[in-house]
């Protein structure tokens, strides 16, 4: 079911962009802007206008631009057992896939109401193995003494629905902040590792996935480049999972 949801979701954008192809109407004596490449739709009104960006497109005055907006970032949380450390956890993900922006006149604000989407890998770290509890859970234990090659990951894809203020700082360098609302789809446990001359490899769709969570999100960017803070406070699994919460990632954007 999950995944015909999400096919749907998907098949949705591409029609959008289908529809987006259709060149914008520009109406005498209020701000305006030229679609380039026809790629998006738009609603203009005195003062201020609201566009639907399907794919990305260029203003008038060349100073803001709603785009597509990659990100990737290492991920730190708390939990866990005492002396945990970390391993090398990332996530990475397109912030809008479609937007919904709202502009002031000078473009000096822009608020925004989108959908993209978001991967996690979680790394247990520190000799700790991510082991399937009664077939549906999660639990901490350690490897087999004498275990090498050992790695331990939580996979976790969510479809987000980021809603942003943004505020013009000078030129196209821009602050922006905001909430970013996750539908979770799916997540999936592994653990790999070699003991002797066998490889051990467990995988298995975790139970106690919580549907819905919310982060809170801040950043700047200038151009293609920027930077951004992610905080997390919930975590993304429900008791018996281990507790994975207050998570805080940073990274990098790149928008075009």
């Amino acid at each position: 079911m999950k995944a015909q949801i999400i096919l749907t979701f998907f098949v949705a954008l591409i029609a959008f962009r289908a529809v987006a192809q259709e060149p914008a109407d520009t109406v005498e004596g209020v701000d305006t802007a030229h679609v380039r490449g026809s790629t998006s739709v738009s609603r203009f009104f005195p003062h201020h206008y609201i566009t639907c960006v399907g794919i990305p497109f260029y203003d008038d005055k060349k100073i803001d631009r709603p785009h597509w907006s990659f990100f990737i970032g290492g991920m730190f949380w708390g939990g866990g057992p005492s002396g945990h450390q970390h391993g090398s956890s990332f996530e990475f993900g397109c912030l809008n896939v479609v937007a919904a922006c709202y502009y002031t006149r000078h473009h000096d604000q822009r608020v925004s109401l989108g959908a993209g989407t978001m991967v996690r890998k979680i790394s247990a770290g520190n000799g700790i193995r991510i082991e399937r509890l009664d077939d549906r859970y999660m639990a901490q234990e350690t490897f087999p003494n004498g275990a090498t090659k050992c790695s331990s990951d939580i996979n976790v894809f969510s479809i987000t629905f980021p809603m942003m203020f943004r505020q013009r700082l000078y030129k196209r360098f821009n602050v922006f902040a905001g909430v970013v609302p996750r539908w979770n789809v799916s997540g999936h446990a592994e653990s790999k590792w070699q003991l002797g001359d066998n490889e051990e490899k467990v995988k298995w769709k975790v139970h106690g996935l919580r549907p819905f969570n919310v982060d809170l999100m801040v950043g700047v960017d200038g151009y293609l480049l920027g930077a951004y803070v992610r905080y997390s406070p919930c975590g993304d699994f429900k008791s018996p999972n281990p507790k994975i919460d207050n998570i805080v990632s940073f990274g990098a954007t790149l928008a075009f």
